[in-house]
This record gives structure tokens, C-alpha cells and sequence, in this order.
């Protein structure tokens, strides 16, 4: 009896902090392409009521970035970020950035405090150049290659040469010369 009253007591003991639902901070969702400014949500998870109206985020100091080996790139200094609740009911912070971001991923480290405690994420986003869409796209026109006004044949059309009988005749005989050696070597090989 003893012993299945303190498995019983142990069980609830490890499940009471997962039954706490501290904050925490979840995914972060990019909206913002290249060279346009910094548009992302992050996903503020297991906050109750209490926890959400004592919520203050912000980017991480210039110092902890520096202690954690990371980059400070200059647009970080237009970012702000506050707590939004989304037209589908998420708790989520909103970060954004007055200045484009010129380069390819971004290292963020995102600070929030709230009465019951404080928690400091790291995130990496790729940043991808902006989407080609078709209705930006103009149609332009492309034209084919022009072809002339002569009717196109299979013949193929050599420009007259200048050509004297005797050319033509040793053109014509070492044509069959060398016809009669390939299949005088042909017949060599098979008598032998």
C-alpha cells in the first residue's frame, strides 16, 4: 500500500510543473523577405492571463550579444517588439525592423520578463529573397526569329563554285578509290 501511494505521489510530483504552464517562447514565424525590413511572430506559449499583462520582450543587449559570440548588425537598433494577440487568438510577440536587412539570416536574441520569471531565446532565421510572382510579372511579348521570304526545302543550297572539269573528275575517281580499299580491306581481313 505504501509503495503504490509513492509512485502515485511521484507520478504527480513530475507532472505538476508541465501542469504549471510557465511562459515560454515558441516558434518564430518569418513574414518579411530580403532587403525588405524584418517582419517575424514569435509564439508565446503556456503564458496565463496574469503572465501576458506583466509580459515585457525585447532584444537581448548589445553585451549578451557579444557574450554569446553573435553579430550586432546594424538594423537590429530599429527592432521593436511588443505583445499582440493574432486574428486566430495566438499570444505572440511581434518583432520588427525600421531598416531593411540586406543579408541572407539573422541571429536574434529575444529577452522576455514577466512576474514569475525571465527567459532569454535565441533565434536564426534565413531570410529569402522575395518570391517571383506572375502578377507582378509583365507579359512581354517575344517575337520569333524571322525567316526569309523564300519557301524552305530539305535541299540544302551551296553558292556555285568556280570548278574546272579535271577537279571534278579527280573528285569523282578518288571517291571510288577509296570505296574499293575499304572493301578490299574488308574482304582481306575476312579471307584471312
Amino acid at each position: 500500500m505504501f509503495k503504490r501511494n509513492l509512485c502515485q505521489l511521484l507520478l504527480l510530483a513530475l507532472l505538476s510543473p508541465a501542469a504549471t504552464f510557465a511562459l515560454g517562447l515558441g516558434e518564430i514565424h518569418l513574414k518579411s523577405a530580403l532587403n525588405a525590413p524584418l517582419d517575424a511572430e514569435i509564439d508565446v506559449v503556456g503564458a496565463s492571463p496574469e503572465d501576458l499583462a506583466g509580459l515585457k520582450a525585447r532584444l537581448a543587449p548589445r553585451d549578451a550579444f557579444v557574450r554569446e559570440g553573435l553579430d550586432y548588425p546594424s538594423y537590429l537598433n530599429t527592432l521593436s517588439v511588443s505583445a499582440e494577440k493574432t486574428s486566430d487568438g495566438r499570444n505572440v510577440l511581434h518583432l520588427h525592423t525600421g531598416d531593411p536587412v540586406s543579408e541572407p539570416f539573422a541571429t536574434l536574441l529575444v529577452e522576455a520578463d514577466w512576474p514569475r520569471g525571465h527567459v532569454v531565446r535565441e533565434y536564426t532565421v534565413l531570410i529569402d529573397p522575395p518570391v517571383f510572382s506572375a502578377q507582378n510579372a509583365t507579359n512581354a511579348a517575344v517575337a520569333a526569329p524571322a525567316t526569309g521570304a523564300t519557301v524552305r526545302s530539305g535541299a540544302v543550297e551551296r553558292p556555285a563554285e568556280r570548278a574546272s572539269a579535271g577537279s571534278t573528275s579527280s573528285a569523282n575517281t578518288s571517291a571510288p578509290s577509296a570505296a574499293g580499299s575499304t572493301s578490299g580491306g574488308r574482304a582481306g581481313a575476312a579471307a584471312a
